[in-house]
């Protein structure tokens, strides 16, 4: 995506202007969601890509990518790959990509 997404918990007030290449999202994230590399909190490849295609700044092309990407480098395996499908409201479209995954 074009921009850069940021998930703030639902209480994070900001002070100053928002860049325009900020989108934040305001969300309570679980410890599994999160990871800590360098320095930073990150959110897991598969909570990523779930977000990407829930907001629809990302195509369906890209997606699939990512999730190909993910499985082939190890970065998301069968166990995120099944906790993904049990989550509710998911577009069948992507459903059917997290199977083919």
């Amino acid at each position: 995506p074009a921009k850069l997404h940021m998930i703030v918990s639902p209480d994070f007030r900001r002070s100053g202007e928002q860049p325009p290449i900020l989108v934040l999202h305001k969300a309570r994230l679980a410890p599994d969601e999160i990871l800590h590399e360098r320095g930073f909190d990150l959110t897991t490849p598969m909570r990523a890509i779930l977000d990407a295609a829930a907001s629809g700044d990302a195509s369906r092309e890209m997606i699939r990518q990512a999730l190909a990407a993910g499985k082939s480098r190890g970065l998301i395996t069968r166990r995120d790959i099944a906790a993904a499908l049990h989550k509710s409201g998911l577009d069948p479209w992507l459903h059917k990509a997290l199977q083919a995954a």
